[in-house]
């Protein structure tokens, strides 16, 4: 397994894949290792006038910014998703 270093950066994340239990799947995102000078560049350049804020209900607007926002990150940080079976097997759940 890999060892983290002081300097590394993580956070889990809840997620729901194939509509499975949210409590079951986590994300582990890798921020110290990102390409941020590429992910700033792609939010300054995505067109949110044209797709999110001319919308007029705030939680469609929110959702759509949240896509934007989690698929980026898919793309310039790296991460991987695993299940946490500890939890389910210590009863935390």
């Amino acid at each position: 397994m890999e060892e983290y270093s002081s300097e590394t950066i993580v956070q889990i994340m809840n997620l729901t894949p194939c509509n499975e239990d949210p409590r079951k799947w986590k994300c582990l995102w890798r921020f110290a290792s990102g390409i941020f000078g590429d992910l700033r560049s792609y939010y300054a350049d995505f067109p949110w006038n044209d797709y999110y804020f001319h919308v007029r209900d705030p939680s469609l607007c929110a959702e759509g910014i949240t896509e934007v926002i989690v698929s980026s990150m898919e793309v310039y940080i790296p991460h991987f998703y695993f299940l946490n079976l500890n939890l389910l097997n210590l009863g935390l759940t």
